[in-house]
């Protein structure tokens, strides 16, 4: 007996602060815009695509035959700036502790690497270097699929989750800053954070009712969530907009609804007792003990989440400081809800004005002010100015050197009619 309902009711009694609210328009833009900024850029594609066709040549002469596959958050959509991309040596038959000492060495007589490093105490041995043309930081692994599933998987949520992609890229972006991001060091790794999102984007916001903040905690026990089966699945798209439109769900809730909601509910409201039962596909749920399907055996306050696509696999076993990352999520939580709260009451006042004035003209962020993601990413409109200079950057360099292939193009050209009565047309 799996019994979703009751689980889910059971493992989300109400604790801590209310509910946040679904909608708050200003940090839904804040959010999207963070998300656009985020994206590659052209000239970053072509830099990593010749990073790992350099990686890969060099493969070749280590292992004929051999191939090179691309996994992780490059291929997700969910790599932060900077971020190490990963990719999986197919090399059938081939040891990675022998193979990846003989491609560290294969490397360093190509030039390929400015640093490298290879780590065999591993489960699954890797080898780290920068690429020295491009300055791409590139992780790789030999004959390890996981990877390549994982990849699949969150490819496909993103797909058919919008919010998945811009709510992991702010949380990672925040844990990052703290240092809680590396699953090796105890904090919470990228694929772990996806599906903590996934699990909260696939149950449905707490009722409306239980939203407001002058409900007596007395009175507020478990609420039943509905059936993940019936919770609707909306939007396509890969990336929140950035173009100003303020997009909600069926139930309501736009991403700065859905970001306050995951600082409240892994904050507050989960029961660590509780396993989290994900699937591969748009269904999960709560076990609350040894009785239901899909329980975890694990350390009390510890989080608890399987893999999909191996439900044996405790996720969260690795997050060994979660308990740290849950007081970030809290004050994140208190600090965000009272800044909302402050910024609700004067966007009210400001609408009364203009309309005292009777202007006819209301914009829901004039008088802003500072933005309210900037709470729990100081640096990200810093961020995104770097991001735009380093566009600019690199526009510039491209312009240099399609200069320099035309000037070298029209001295070959020049060559080739020398003596010649015809002149170029385009000199």
């Amino acid at each position: 007996m799996r019994g979703r309902l009751a689980p889910i009711a059971a493992g989300m009694r109400r604790r801590g602060p209310a509910p946040p609210p679904r909608s708050v328009a200003a940090l839904h833009l804040d959010i999207a815009r963070f998300a656009e900024q985020l994206c590659e850029t052209e000239d970053e594609l072509a830099q990593r695509t010749e990073a790992v066709a350099r990686a890969s040549m060099v493969v070749q002469t280590v292992w004929p035959g051999a191939r090179v596959h691309l996994f992780g958050s490059a291929v997700s959509g969910m790599r932060l700036p900077y971020g190490d991309v990963d990719i999986m040596i197919e090399a059938p038959g081939a040891n990675g502790q022998l193979l990846l000492p003989k491609l560290a060495r294969a490397l360093r007589d190509a030039a390929v690497p400015s640093t490298i490093l290879t780590i065999l105490d591993r489960r699954v041995p890797i080898i780290k270097w920068t690429d020295k043309t491009t300055g791409m930081k590139i992780d790789g692994c030999v004959n390890n699929a996981g990877g390549l599933h994982t990849s699949t998987l969150l490819r496909h949520s993103v797909a058919s989750l919008d919010k998945l992609r811009p709510l992991t890229l702010v949380l990672k972006s925040q844990l990052l800053m703290h240092g809680l991001h590396n699953a090796f060091t105890g904090g919470v790794g990228g694929y772990l954070l996806a599906n903590m999102v996934r699990h909260l984007l696939l149950l449905s916001p707490p009722p409306l009712e239980h939203s407001r903040a002058t409900r007596p905690a007395r009175e507020s026990g478990a609420f039943e969530a509905p059936l993940v089966d019936e919770v609707p699945q909306v939007g396509n798209a890969a990336a929140a907009r950035a173009d100003g439109a303020h997009e909600v769900d069926a139930a309501g809730e736009d991403l700065g609804g859905a970001l306050l909601r995951f600082y409240w509910y892994y904050g507050y409201q989960l029961d660590l007792k509780s396993s989290i039962v994900m699937s591969e596909g748009p269904e999960t749920w709560l076990a609350t003990g040894p009785g239901w399907q899909g329980w975890l055996e694990h350390s009390p306050g510890m989080l608890s989440i399987n893999d999909p696509l191996k439900p044996e696999s405790d996720l969260g076993a690795k997050a060994f400081r979660y308990n740290i990352v849950r007081q970030l999520l809290r004050a994140s939580y208190v600090k965000l809800s009272a800044q909302v709260a402050e910024h609700t009451q004067q966007q009210q006042e400001l609408q009364q004005e203009l309309q005292h004035e009777s202007s006819g003209d209301f914009s829901g962020n004039a008088g802003r002010g500072s933005s309210l993601l900037s709470l729990v990413l100081p640096k990200w409109n810093a961020m995104g100015s770097q991001h735009a200079r380093r566009h600019q950057k690199e526009l510039a360099q491209m312009n240099r050197r399609r200069r320099i292939e035309e000037k070298r193009m029209i001295t070959a050209s020049r060559a080739i009619v020398s003596g010649s009565r015809v002149d170029p047309l385009w000199y």
